[in-house]
């Protein structure tokens, strides 16, 4: 695959994988080698949305957070990488939507 500058590669995670035991630190090692060997083209990182359809404080949603502030520290290495992160209050959006 040949990307330039003018592409960009959107990288959006699922909150899935962080609430079912996944290999946190190997996915954030997976995609800072991705970002690395991709350091020819535009990458847009986006958090880990938060679990909709469980509470707050529940312990999916607190690795979801967890995952979250170790991506925007890892992200920091790389001053031209764009993190942006999703929030979403009361009821801007059906919760079916992020299940």
């Amino acid at each position: 695959m040949n990307l330039g500058k003018k592409d960009v590669i959107v990288i959006n995670g699922g909150s899935n994988d962080i609430g079912n035991n996944a290999n946190r630190n190997g996915i954030l090692v997976r995609m800072t080698q991705f970002i690395q060997n991709h350091n020819n083209t535009n990458i847009i990182v986006l958090n880990i949305p938060h679990r909709h359809d469980l509470a707050k404080d529940s312990r999916p949603n607190l690795e979801i957070q967890t995952f979250n502030a170790k991506l925007a520290k890892s992200q920091r290495n790389y001053s031209m990488l764009p993190y942006l992160k999703w929030t979403f209050t009361g009821n801007t959006l059906p919760n079916m939507v992020f299940t």
